[in-house]
């Protein structure tokens, strides 16, 4: 099956959710038709504005999924949202929706491992603890955001649990961005899938490198970006995961002590 997918690398204005909301309508204007998914940076409403973030957190029936579920039917595309900072019971998590083409919400993940050094995630964000799994009408994908990146059985997981491709939206800062495309494409490679990483560009009180890319399951970039804003299109051949697995085995020579990780899951 070959999808096509469309990633939205912009500069966040930092707590400006209108601007950052006309900023990616201006960017859609070049989004061809018939799109599979369209995939946003984390927090694409406020960025990191964590000294305002209890006021700016929404709920999912306020501005920002709103906006999200419209692009979504007007586009008919699937989303991939980024991440916003959703108010839920009494915290306040990093949420990355994803909505179908016809603007319904069909799954929430929240953030599992926060950010703890520099920006104090666990400061204001509520760990989740649920897996960012979602059946779209493209099959089953996995969802992670910037530093769930850094923990390869959390993946591995989302593999074993048929995922045929893992979006991981992130800001993820300048001074390692080598570290970011070094990181989705292990995560491609070891998990034999389709790894999609979008990131943002511009500065608040970090440097943001951009560098959005996508990686195949034999380690082929698909798409590599490099620091301006834009809307970035590429296609992708999912059938390739399922050729590498059949030529290089990895899931079944697993061992499941040893490797942590129990075979009946494949």
């Amino acid at each position: 099956m070959k999808l096509k997918i469309a990633l939205v690398q912009m500069n966040v204005a930092l707590g400006e959710k209108v601007a950052n909301r006309e900023k990616i309508a201006s960017l859609l204007r070049n989004l061809p038709d018939c799109c599979d998914f369209l995939v946003l940076p984390e927090l694409w409403n406020t960025g990191y504005d964590l000294d305002h973030l209890k006021t700016l957190a929404e709920t999912t029936i306020e501005e920002s999924v709103t906006f999200l579920r419209e692009i979504a039917a007007k586009h008919k595309v699937n989303v991939i949202g980024g991440s916003i900072a959703e108010k839920k019971d009494k915290g306040i998590y990093n949420m990355l929706p994803v909505i179908d083409r016809k603007g319904e919400i069909l799954s929430k993940y929240r953030k599992v491992h926060l950010f703890p050094y520099g920006i104090d995630e666990p400061a204001v964000f509520t760990e989740g603890d649920e897996w960012g799994l979602c059946e779209t009408d493209c099959g089953i994908i996995g969802t992670m955001l910037c530093y769930d990146l850094r923990f390869p059985a959390f993946c591995r997981n989302l593999a074993l649990r048929k995922a045929g491709i893992i979006f991981v939206p992130a800001q993820w800062p300048l001074a390692r961005a080598d570290h970011f495309s070094t990181l989705i494409k292990a995560r491609a490679i070891e998990n034999q899938l389709l790894v999609v990483g979008v990131n943002r560009v511009g500065r608040d009180a970090i440097a943001y490198g951009g560098g959005s890319l996508a990686v195949a399951a034999d380690g082929d970039a698909l798409i590599q970006c490099a620091d301006q804003e834009g809307l970035f299109v590429f296609e992708a051949d999912i059938a390739k995961s399922k050729k590498i697995r059949k030529k290089i085995p990895v899931y079944l020579d697993r061992r499941n002590i040893l490797d942590e990780i129990d075979n009946n899951m494949i």
